[in-house]
């Protein structure tokens, strides 16, 4: 991903935080306050200025109460082997190409894709 791209990701990552706060009903203010975060905070992350930490993503999924996989953006991403662009999303099953991946790591991937639905 280059650099365009990572600042497109981060804007539509707030658009979607942006847009569900909003469908709550909740104030940048008032979720600032229950993340521990000022409103100047929630205002950097909404409009891609400031990039959340994991932990704050999972936070203000939690406190908006949508899962986690719909404040992620889609986006696209080269195939490094191929050349071509393919759409790639949280929804997708990203272990589908697992025979390209060590078992190691292949087992990582399921665990974490595991614990994200979890908390869904």
């Amino acid at each position: 991903m280059n650099l365009a791209q990572e600042q497109a990701f981060y804007i539509k990552l707030g658009n979607n935080i942006r847009d569900h706060r909003l469908k709550a009903g909740i104030s940048q203010e008032v979720l600032g306050d229950q993340l521990s975060l000022t409103r100047s905070s929630i205002v950097n992350i909404e409009k891609g200025r400031q990039r959340p930490l994991t932990h704050t993503l999972v936070e203000i999924a939690q406190t908006l109460r949508v899962p986690l996989l719909e404040l992620l953006p889609s986006t696209e991403i080269k195939e490094l082997t191929s050349g071509k662009v393919v759409a790639a999303s949280a929804n997708l099953n990203i272990i589908g190409g697992h025979n390209q991946v060590d078992k190691n790591t292949e087992a990582a991937v399921k665990q974490f894709v595991s614990f994200i639905k979890k908390d869904q």
